[in-house]
Order: structure tokens, then C-alpha cells, then sequence
């Protein structure tokens, strides 16, 4: 699916992290992009709400990811994920068996003894449906994270229970990490959670983007919100080999990420996140960045890639925490509170990979098998504003587009994420 391989920057992680993955790779042919991408979101969850960033006054970010790991069946994506998220799930498998317990005390009692009902503490949840994740958030104030093992399961379940609808529009507000706040049946059947964590990880087929992602969720940003994760071996990796997998790999990791986690355990009781601010050099290289990228990108008239850069900015702020709670970890810096130029500098190099990956789904998404998508960005870039079907038939005729690519590029239901139909025969573009 991808022209080109894209590779996972290694050199953005601290360097014990990277020998865990290049571990993994060489005893079990994990491929390293998934294996970084997903030890790199693990790192975001052991976080949660326990730490922010606070870029401006008011102007809070925290490590909130919606991660699709993308290849053919057979190209091992779940198995790197089970990797990263392993330690949670030895970590849920302890507190949700003393959790079984105290609830059979408490139920034992609950005549002749007033207490307080256990909570259920867990990291993952598999098995869900949008209330039960309501619910799990209530009893665990440091955030969740949803491992989906099909990610078209997960989307194609929005409002799927919901007569009323909403499933989509609540979940593009806890991407930002919003007051989630749901009314149920009645007035006082109510679920309010003031400070949601929620990430998402899952593997998807290239052959369903397109029908997973049509529609609403390529107009309301919710396709711009998905990091995308390929796979840059050229061949199908192969699963067994003759050598264990060493000892140290996972014992490693899960050193590591606990040491994450048990700095995060105060926002349990307090409710009060430690917040981090760049220092001066470090905000002033992000916003250069930032910068020099939408200018380069506006002078080559990418109006559409100006849009996705957007979105991947927003995550490079995110990048910033786990890559400063990793670098601590593991003893590359000393806690400061301030996120460095460094921190930046890797933050920066892991977006440009993700910046590279989203361009490549949306061509993916929106042009099916075209395999020159420049085509259809010169026709949308030559297109006033507003626009008729004859309008658009002169344009790709000048450009020696033939009609009947013409009436697909009109076909809102597959570029609706670029053009909205007014009337009959009258067009409009969104950017």
C-alpha cells in the first residue's frame, strides 16, 4: 500500500528502549514500527491523567492517542501490541482478582456492615461497549486504554446500541480528553466524568480504510485523529524462528513502564496532575517548526496536507510527555518539570513519520487505486471555491482529466472530506 517504506524513527526513543524493540525483532521478527509505535502509546497510558503539559495558560495537553496499526492478515500486528500492553495486563490481573474478592466480602456484609463498595482498577479493556466504558473510567481516575484487536470492530460499533446517536461525537470528545457527561434513559440516569483518559490502540486491513473511514468520519476530523502505523518490511515477516526470546526484552519493559506507572499513582489520590511547561529554546524550536512546515506546505500549494499537518502538530505536543517519562525512566535526564529541546527535537521526528503515514492512508482513503493522488489535489486546488459540474468538467479537460474521473471526484460520498454538494449540480469545497 505504501510507495515507499516509512520507518519508524528508532533514534527518537531513549537508547534502552530501543534495544528492547530491536530484541524483539531479531528473536521474534516483530516488526520494529509496530513494536516502537505501540511501546511509545503504552508509555502515554502509564501516564494518563497524572501529568500534563501546560503550553499556555490555557492550553492543557495530555498524552491522549488513537493508534491503527495497518497490514495484511498475517503481518503480525497484534503481537507487538500484546508486547507493550503485557505489563498492564499483569498489573490488571492481580488488582481485578483482589478486586473479585473484597466484592464477595462486601456482598457477604452488605446487611450488617456499611461500606464503600470496591472499584474495579484496570489499565485495558477488550470487551466494551461505550457504557461500560463510562463506568470504568468512574472507578479508575487515572485513565484507560482500549485495545480493540480489529479497529473496524470498534468504529463500526458507534451508536450501534444508541437509538439516539452520539457514540462518534463522544469519542472525538475524549480525544481531547473533554468532560464526558452522558444522560441515560432518564433524568437522573446520568454519568459525568470530569477528566476522561482514553486511548485507543488496534491493527486494521488496508482493504476496509476506505469503507470504515467514508462519510462522517472523514468530515468531522475523526479519520485526522487516527496515527497510522505501517509496516516497512517489503516482505510478510515470519513468525517463527530458531531462538528463544530473551529473557531480559520483557522483564525490561515492564521494569520500565512500572516505574512510569508508579510515578502517576499520587493522581489516585489527589486528583491533582504534575504539570510540565517547555523551557524557553525547546517551545521556540516547536513552534519553528511548526512554522517553517505550514509555510513549506503553502507555497507548494498542499492545501489538504496543510489540514493533516494540523492534526499531527496537536500529537506532537502529546509525543512530548512520553518521551520525557521515558528519557527519566531511564536515567538520560534528571526530572525537571520542563520538557527540553531534546524531548522536542524527538517529539518532532516522531510526527514527521506519522505526518508521512497520514498523507499515505488519505491518499489511500480517498483515491482507491489512483496511484497519482497529485492529480486530484491540482484539480481541487484549481476549482474556485464554488464551483458548478460544468465548471469541474472545463478545469479537468484543461488538465486532460477524463470525464468520467470527474464525476468520481465529485462523489461526495468518497471525497466528502474535501467537497460538500449545495444543490444539484453545485459544488463547494471545504478547504
Amino acid at each position: 500500500m505504501f510507495a515507499t517504506p516509512i520507518l519508524f524513527p528508532l533514534s527518537s526513543l531513549p537508547c534502552k528502549v530501543q534495544e528492547i524493540i530491536e530484541q524483539v525483532h531479531h528473536e521474534l521478527n516483530y516488526p520494529v514500527n509496530y513494536t516502537a509505535a505501540s511501546m511509545l502509546l503504552a508509555a502515554a497510558v502509564a501516564i494518563g491523567n497524572s501529568k500534563v503539559l501546560r503550553v499556555k495558560s490555557e492550553w492543557i495537553v495530555k498524552p491522549i492517542f488513537f493508534m491503527a496499526l495497518i497490514g495484511e492478515p498475517g503481518s503480525l500486528k497484534t503481537h507487538p501490541i500484546n508486547f507493550a500492553l503485557k505489563p498492564f495486563e499483569r498489573a490488571d490481573a492481580f488488582t481485578l482478582s483482589k478486586y473479585e474478592k473484597e466484592l464477595d466480602d462486601y456482598r457477604h456484609n452488605a446487611l450488617t456492615e456499611k461500606r464503600e463498595k470496591p472499584k474495579a482498577r484496570q489499565h485495558i479493556i477488550k470487551d466494551f461497549t461505550f457504557e461500560s466504558i463510562e463506568k470504568v473510567l468512574k472507578a479508575n481516575p487515572n485513565g484507560i486504554c482500549v485495545h480493540a484487536d480489529e479497529l473496524k470492530g470498534w468504529i463500526e460499533s458507534f451508536n450501534k446500541y444508541r437509538s439516539g446517536g452520539g457514540d462518534l461525537e463522544q469519542w472525538l470528545s475524549l480525544f481531547n480528553g473533554l468532560p464526558l457527561v452522558v444522560n441515560r434513559k432518564s433524568l437522573d440516569d446520568v454519568i459525568y466524568v470530569n477528566n476522561p483518559y482514553v486511548s485507543v490502540i488496534g491493527s486494521m486491513q488496508p482493504g476496509v480504510l476506505e469503507k470504515v473511514f467514508k462519510g462522517e468520519k472523514k468530515e468531522n476530523g475523526f479519520l485526522s485523529r487516527i496515527l497510522f502505523v505501517n509496516n516497512s518490511s517489503a516482505n510478510m515477516p515470519l513468525f517463527w524462528k530458531g531462538e528463544d526470546l530473551p529473557i531480559t526484552a520483557g522483564s525490561d519493559w515492564e521494569s520500565i513502564l512500572y516505574s512510569i506507572m508508579e510515578s502517576s499513582k499520587p493522581y489516585n489520590e489527589t486528583r491533582i496532575p504534575k504539570e510540565y511547561c517547555f523551557d524557553n529554546i525547546a517551545w521556540e524550536l516547536m513552534m519553528c517548526w511548526q512554522n517553517d512546515k505550514e509555510r513549506d506546505l503553502s507555497l507548494l500549494g498542499e492545501n489538504h496536507e496543510i489540514e493533516i499537518f494540523r492534526k499531527i502538530q496537536d500529537y506532537a505536543l502529546r509525543f512530548c510527555l512520553p518521551i520525557h517519562s521515558l528519557r527519566v525512566v531511564t536515567q538520560e535526564i534528571d526530572e525537571t518539570g520542563q520538557i527540553d529541546c531534546v524531548t522536542v527535537t524527538k517529539a518532532i521526528e516522531i510526527a514527521e513519520y506519522f505526518y508521512h503515514t497520514a498523507r499515505e492512508i488519505h491518499k489511500f482513503i480517498c483515491n482507491g487505486d489512483f496511484e497519482d493522488s497529485k492529480v486530484f489535489y491540482r484539480f481541487l486546488d484549481t476549482l474556485p471555491l464554488s464551483f458548478t459540474t460544468a465548471q469541474a468538467m472545463e478545469v479537468g479537460r484543461s488538465m486532460g482529466i477524463s470525464p468520467r474521473t470527474i464525476y468520481r471526484y465529485l462523489d461526495v460520498e468518497k471525497f466528502g472530506a474535501f467537497i460538500k454538494k449545495k444543490s444539484h449540480g453545485r459544488y463547494e469545497k471545504k478547504i
